[in-house]
């Protein structure tokens, strides 16, 4: 098949000459066209072969675009994973397997449907997570169920919740509210600068006493109050009247009772040491003095008057 062109200083003869060779020895002539082929044009006739062919020999290929690919006799059709996303392999004898790597990377976003995602192993992301179990704008109506461990080497945050480091924090209050008993591994919990526990903390609670390793300072107008041995509805508190300078009261190194003014009976001849009641522990104190025959006081007597 020859190349034709035609010039512009060509004649029509020329013309007439190469559009005739054209049509006999490259078109060739139309009435030779086999009879399974009804297409009159070249263009027709080749998209008739090919449907013929693609269905003896051969399939299309079709992506959601629509765009159509033939398999052709001889032809390979080759599907390829992507990294990190999709593996495919291809096993004897006409058997091709695709599924996902050991590892997934999901570039964009992942939607599942509501048979949930189940892993029993970890789940670790080191960007920005977004978990919604309903609607695009609703995230209450759904129950997120995880049994294994959910790490993450960024900031996290569960409702109001935020979790920064080793700072947990509200977004909405100042408070974080906790509604079962907290039991804590460590062996000291400090708040607001108080140590809980540990081995010189500030209060240490150690078989069945507790230890205070700093001053103890209660709020004005609050009491020690002492249940007794009987947990009923009486108790003794201990207060103070309101200082008007440090005060320190010191308990000697003694054991017994306190003695309290309003009390009776309390004191003893074991409370009063020898040689300390002088004269002026009298109301009203008088005194007998005795005298011997020279007029010498020899012995004087105390007692309280009228």
């Amino acid at each position: 098949m020859a190349v034709r062109q035609i010039s512009q200083t060509d004649s029509l003869e020329k013309l007439r000459t190469e559009f005739n060779g054209l049509a006999a020895n490259d078109f060739g002539d139309i009435a030779t066209l086999d009879s399974s082929i009804a297409a009159t044009s070249i263009v027709g006739a080749m998209n008739e072969t090919i449907a013929l062919v693609s269905a003896a020999a051969g399939f299309f290929i079709v992506d959601e675009s629509s765009t159509r690919q033939l398999i052709g006799s001889g032809q390979e059709l080759q599907v390829r994973g992507t990294t990190n996303e999709v593996t495919v392999a291809v096993q004897a004898t006409d058997t091709m397997v695709v599924g996902l790597p050991a590892d997934v990377n999901i570039s964009s976003s992942l939607t599942v449907g509501s048979s949930g995602i189940s892993s029993s192993g970890n789940i670790a992301t080191t960007g920005s997570a977004a978990v919604k179990t309903n609607t695009i704008d609703d995230v209450s109506g759904g129950t997120i169920n995880i049994n294994a461990a959910i790490i993450t080497s960024g900031d996290a945050t569960l409702g109001s919740i935020n979790v920064s480091g080793n700072t947990i924090s509200s977004n909405n209050s100042n408070t974080i509210t906790i509604n079962d008993n907290v039991s804590t591994n460590t062996n000291k919990l400090t708040v607001n600068g108080t140590e809980f526990g540990g081995t010189s903390g500030d209060i240490n609670t150690l078989a069945g006493e507790t230890t205070f390793g700093s001053s103890i300072r209660l709020a004005p107008n609050k009491l020690i109050i002492f249940e007794g041995a009987t947990d009923d509805a009486f108790e003794t508190a201990i207060t103070v009247t309101d200082p008007t300078a440090d005060r320190v009261i010191t308990l000697p190194d003694a054991g017994g009772d306190f003695m309290l003014t309003g009390g009776v009976g309390q004191v003893g001849n074991t409370n009063i040491a020898d040689n300390t009641i002088t004269s002026a522990k009298f109301n009203n104190a008088v005194s007998l003095v005795l005298y011997n025959s020279s007029g010498v006081a020899l012995k004087t007597l105390f007692g309280a008057g009228a």
